[in-house]
């Protein structure tokens, strides 16, 4: 099943990688220039936080297409790219030859088991936010943290900032509470941090599909 996703998310980028869209962002933090890239080609991306406000982008210019830009964007940060579908794609380390051990002496977590896993934390993000219209995804930037436990419930979580509305922000801490999402890898160091990024208003999420439909 899993091959079988990748294969259709691969064909889907395909399809819309032709596309030459004009560019125009300049080198700054890569969560800022992310934010920009996102308005831009209308694709939501998922990244932990903490690589996204260390490192910086390369500036892009010109007519290109969202796979070539994001690929210029994203040049010297060590950060690979895993497309969720044709709208949507997150960001992981790439596996050097050495790898560290974290500070909290969990073992590092290869490269592809961990683009496996935000696939399916996206997806499943995706379809919890999609359940009610106010906190549907794709008009706002939100910084999570995520505390799941081995059977995937939320055991805690904490919002990193506001999505700009108090009652979006109170219906996506209720929808958290105790919420089933995919089942981390058990060496992966928690809290899980990370960033959902907004579509461009012309192309939101499509909360219609299977599972993602509100209520």
């Amino acid at each position: 099943m899993g091959n079988a996703r990748t294969s259709s998310a691969e064909q889907e980028r395909s399809r819309g990688s032709s596309k030459f869209i004009t560019f125009d962002i300049p080198a700054q933090p890569l969560a800022q220039a992310l934010d920009a890239y996102s308005v831009v080609t209308g694709m939501a991306g998922l990244v932990e936080q903490q690589l996204a406000m260390v490192q910086r982008s390369a500036g892009v210019k010109g007519r290109l297409t969202a796979d070539q830009a994001l690929r210029i964007l994203l040049a010297g940060t060590n950060l690979s790219i895993r497309y969720g579908s044709s709208s949507a794609f997150i960001l992981a380390p790439i596996d050097r030859t050495v790898t560290s051990e974290p500070a909290n002496g969990s073992a590092a977590v290869p490269t592809a088991i961990r683009q496996a896993y935000f696939s399916d934390l996206q997806e499943t993000l995706t379809q919890l936010f999609c359940r009610r219209p106010e906190s549907q995804p794709g008009s706002y930037r939100l910084g999570l943290q995520l505390w799941i436990g081995s059977n995937g419930i939320v055991q805690a979580s904490h919002l990193l900032n506001s999505t700009g509305d108090r009652g979006r922000d109170a219906a996506i801490t209720d929808l958290l509470g105790s919420a089933m999402l995919a089942v981390p890898p058990a060496e992966l160091p928690q809290p899980i941090t990370v960033v959902l990024l907004p579509h461009s208003e012309e192309k939101p999420p499509d909360c219609s599909l299977p599972g993602r439909h509100t209520k």
